[in-house]
């Protein structure tokens, strides 16, 4: 074999190889969420960020305060503070009667509660399958994006950073 041939054929070798996917790269990254629905709408949140689910209780609501706080309430011996999710997420006024969970959150040292619906289990989705959310005007900017099945995935770093969870 001449050069040129050696060097044609490490060259095809080399773009074949470039176009298989390597593990852990973005396309092919699987991430595992908490799926839970919020006003009839479907919800994700990474599961790392997400410490406990609890059935809902008693939430001491207080007064003043911009109403997507649905109160306060003793977890463990801490104090957290509890969210709507359909006033949080969907800026809707929804019946708090219908929340029958709790879903309490970390990040960092910031530690918060969402009431919810429902929870409908752990899930695995690919992050390509992600339709991503670049219109700020359908969609609250602390949605990353939707997936096929209308799920909203949240972004979490971005809901703690965010003006959403500051009480006015």
């Amino acid at each position: 074999m001449t050069p040129d041939q050696i060097k044609k054929i490490l060259d095809e070798r080399a773009d074949r190889l470039a176009l298989v996917r390597q593990p852990g790269s973005g396309h092919a990254e699987k991430r595992e969420y908490l799926s839970f629905i919020c006003g009839g709408d479907s919800f994700l949140i990474q599961s790392e960020y997400v410490d406990e689910v609890v059935r809902y209780k008693e939430v001491t609501a207080l007064p003043g305060v911009d109403k997507k706080l649905a109160g306060i309430f003793n977890f463990r011996g801490s104090i957290l503070g509890v969210y709507d999710g359909e006033k949080l997420l969907n800026g809707k006024n929804g019946d708090s009667a219908s929340n029958h969970y709790i879903i309490v959150c970390s990040f960092g040292k910031v530690q918060f509660a969402i009431s919810c619906e429902e929870i409908t289990g752990i899930q695995n989705r690919s992050v390509a399958d992600l339709l991503e959310n670049s219109s700020n005007e359908l969609l609250p900017p602390i949605i990353t994006g939707v997936f096929d099945d209308s799920a909203r995935c949240i972004n979490f770093e971005k809901l703690v950073k965010d003006e959403s969870l500051k009480i006015l």
